[in-house]
């Protein structure tokens, strides 16, 4: 039973682990889709592809090395990009017509704002800058 119960152990061990190892590759092709991807954990990464119109797509990175790129082509699609952790990075390539729906925009250091008819969206960030210790060797 020991035995039993020690391997039930290990393997919920080693699955949540293996969880942590976030990845997402989402692909949107055709009119009116919508995707949210959530992703927290350890090494967060997503490729996101929109080919068509009025897609919408929103990614949320937590925590450790998020990296995200998106690619849309068509009209009117919407991207919104939340990440806060250790190693944040995004790409974002749109080519078509601009967003009607968005009525402002405002970016600043650690705060990006945009306004549409039926609401806002904002993301808040915050640059860490980390210092390298002197006693650290030079490689």
């Amino acid at each position: 039973m020991k035995k039993v119960l020690a391997s039930a152990i290990a393997l919920m061990a080693v699955t949540f682990s293996y969880a942590q190892q976030n990845h997402d590759v989402t692909k949107q092709v055709g009119n009116s889709n919508e995707a949210k991807i959530s992703q927290n954990g350890f090494k967060n990464d997503n490729n996101t592809l929109q080919d068509g119109d009025r897609n919408k797509a929103t990614v949320e990175q937590w925590n450790k090395r998020n990296e995200n790129t998106i690619k849309t082509y068509g009209n009117d699609n919407e991207v919104t990009v939340l990440q806060k952790g250790d190693k944040n990075s995004n790409f974002t390539y749109q080519n078509g017509k601009e967003n009607t729906a968005v009525k402002f925009l405002f970016n600043s250091p650690g705060l990006n704002v945009q306004i549409k008819n039926d609401g806002f969206s904002y993301d808040v960030y915050e640059v860490e800058k980390i210092q390298k210790n002197s006693n650290q060797s030079q490689e």
